[in-house]
C-alpha cells in the first residue's frame, strides 16, 4: 500500500510549511542505482579478485545496455536482485556526504540531466546509475511522513471494522 501512495504538490508544500525543519530548499539529485558487488578495501568485506571485478563490470555493462528509461531501470534492477547478481537496486535522494566520493561526484555533476545513465565504479563495486532528476531537500522527508500518516490512518480504519474485532472466547 505504502509504495502506491501519491501526494499533490499542495499536500507536500503544506507539510513543509507546517514542518520547516532546518531545510535550505536546496535541489538534491535523485538517482536510481543497481549495485554489482565487487568490494576493494571495504571494512567487513573480503576484497574482490580480479576475475570478480571483471565479472561485476560485465554484469553492470550488460545491465546498462538494457536501460532505456526509468521504468526499464527499475525492471532491470528488480531482475538483477531476483537472480542474485545485484545486491541492491534502489532510488536515493542524495545529500552531500551521504555516499562514497565517486557515487556523489556522478550525482552532483553540474551537467547531469534527467535520463543520464552510466556505470560508476566505487570501493563497493560497479553501480549502474540513472539520474531521475532533482527534488527539494525536504521532499523525501515530507513524502515519508505523509506516507506514514496515510498508512497509520488506513490501519486504524481497518481495526474499526467488525471483521477485525477482538472477541474473547
Amino acid at each position: 500500500l505504502e509504495s502506491g501512495y501519491t501526494f499533490t504538490d499542495e499536500e507536500l508544500n503544506a507539510y513543509h510549511e507546517e514542518n520547516p525543519g532546518s531545510y535550505t530548499g536546496a535541489e538534491l539529485p535523485v538517482v536510481r542505482h543497481i549495485l554489482f558487488l565487487a568490494p576493494k578495501g571495504v571494512s567487513g568485506y573480503t576484497d574482490a579478485t580480479e576475475q570478480e571485478l571483471t565479472d561485476a563490470k560485465a554484469k553492470a555493462d550488460a545491465a546498462l545496455a538494457k536501460v532505456t528509461s526509468l521504468d526499464t531501470m527499475i525492471s532491470v534492477g528488480d531482475a538483477a536482485l531476483a537472480d542474485g547478481s545485484a545486491v541492491e537496486a534502489t532510488q536515493y535522494t542524495v545529500s552531500k556526504g551521504q555516499m562514497v566520493t565517486e557515487f556523489e561526484n556522478w550525482c552532483f555533476d553540474a551537467a547531469r540531466k534527467a535520463g543520464d545513465k552510466a556505470v560508476v565504479q566505487t570501493e563497493y563495486g560497479y553501480h549502474v546509475m540513472y539520474f531521475v532528476g532533482t527534488e527539494k531537500d525536504w521532499m523525501s522527508d515530507a513524502v515519508s511522513a505523509l506516507t506514514d500518516t496515510k498508512y497509520s490512518d488506513f490501519i486504524k480504519s481497518q481495526e474499526a471494522l467488525p471483521e477485525y474485532a477482538i472477541v474473547k472466547s
